[in-house]
This record gives structure tokens, sequence and C-alpha cells, in this order.
């Protein structure tokens, strides 16, 4: 059970610093959507919550699929 709360803690700070990464990331980058890519990593926990490998699962697709769309950074 010690282990579970662990997990669980490390899980419940990781994913909404990484939906503040993206956020930032994004809004540095310029984009129109940065608080939706921000927003939405962290909600793919809660709408892909069926079992561990989804709850991991989710957020990385999340994570990959916005690196892979991002805009570049603007010129200086």
């Amino acid at each position: 059970m010690d282990e579970f709360i662990i997990v669980f803690a490390v899980f419940l700070a990781l994913y909404p610093t990484l939906g503040l990464w993206v956020y930032r990331d994004a809004e540095d980058r310029g984009s129109k959507w940065a608080w939706q890519w921000g927003f939405g990593l962290p909600i793919t926990v809660f709408l892909s919550y069926t079992g561990y490998l989804y709850v991991l699962a989710g957020p990385l697709v999340f994570l990959v699929l916005y690196l892979l769309v991002r805009d570049d950074m603007p010129a200086a």
C-alpha cells in the first residue's frame, strides 16, 4: 500500500508539472492554443483512467503529439 501512495504522489506531481512545461513552451513559441495544450496533458490522466497502463500511455502520447506538431520558435 505504501508503494501505491508513493507512485500516486509522483504522478500527481508529474502530470501538472509536464502540463505547465507544455503551456510555457507553447506560449514561448507564440501558439494561440497554449492554454489548451497545457491543460490537455493533465486532463488526459483523468480521461484515460481505465488502468495503470493507460494512465501512463495517455499523457505520454499527448506529449509526443505536442512535440511533433508544435510551432517553431519565432525568429528574434
